[in-house]
């Protein structure tokens, strides 16, 4: 019994004696440059660029058939074929409708819509948020 109490006082001593030993020097890691602008890439180095630009057409059909009151059926087809431009500049979001065809026409309606912008932001795992529209003037509009 004596002999198990020496052993672990011994144990003891010895693990508190390796507690206070010098801890080795921590490594320093190099700060990264957060001044991206300033930073100046390799010869061949390939650069990826935040702006990404693209045109979209969006084409849409129905058919709808309408009961009059007399019992009778009516067949509407309705369409529209709408171009849109769609902006990504970093996290900022942008689509203006270019062009819209209705059908059946209605010239007036196209008119007002074209040059409608809708802007936003990509949030997280490429959310948009902060979505909104503006029907302000536009070059496009004649």
């Amino acid at each position: 019994m004596l002999m198990t109490s020496q052993r672990g006082l011994t144990i003891a001593a010895l693990l508190a004696l390796a507690g206070c030993g010098k801890s080795p020097t921590p490594v320093t890691r190099p700060t990264p440059n957060t001044n991206v602008a300033s930073a100046k890439p390799a010869a061949g180095a390939i650069a990826l660029s935040t702006l990404w630009q693209s045109r979209v057409l969006l084409e849409r059909r129905d058919s709808l058939i309408l009961t009059l009151p007399n019992g009778g059926k009516q067949l509407q087809r309705l369409g529209r074929n709408a171009l849109f431009t769609l902006r990504i500049e970093g996290k900022n979001l942008t689509v203006t409708l270019d062009s819209l065809q209705l059908i059946p026409a209605s010239a007036e309606a196209s008119r007002e819509a074209v040059g409608t912008t809708w802007t936003g932001w990509l949030g997280a795992y490429g959310k948009l948020e902060n979505f909104t529209a503006s029907r302000g003037a536009s070059s496009s509009r004649s």
